[in-house]
């Protein structure tokens, strides 16, 4: 289990430490308290993190561009730690799985 929390609309580091979880093997539970709120610019995505997925039609356009980073940041932390549980107490499998949303 990890837990971090990030104050109101701080940015800095928040993908860098999401990469670093990505080499975690063994995290069942993370919670990223604050992660709504950061501050985050596509800029700062991996390559590999540029992906949407399964995000729905108004997301994929830019109206709301602010969720859409936040979106694939998620997206691409999901994609790459498989053994994650749970996300800032969201259960990650079973029925309604939020890895294929």
């Amino acid at each position: 289990t990890l837990s971090v929390a990030f104050p109101r609309g701080h940015g800095a580091g928040v993908i860098d430490l999401m990469r670093v979880i990505t080499r975690c093997s063994v995290l069942k539970n993370l919670s990223l308290l604050g992660f709504a709120s950061a501050t985050l610019k596509e800029s700062q995505l991996p390559q590999d993190w540029m992906a949407v997925g399964g995000a729905p039609r108004w997301l994929l356009d830019d109206r709301v561009k602010r969720v859409r980073v936040h979106w694939q940041a998620l997206f691409g932390l999901l994609s790459q730690v498989p053994h994650l549980e749970t996300f800032n107490d969201i259960g990650l499998g079973g029925a309604g799985n939020l890895r294929d949303q």
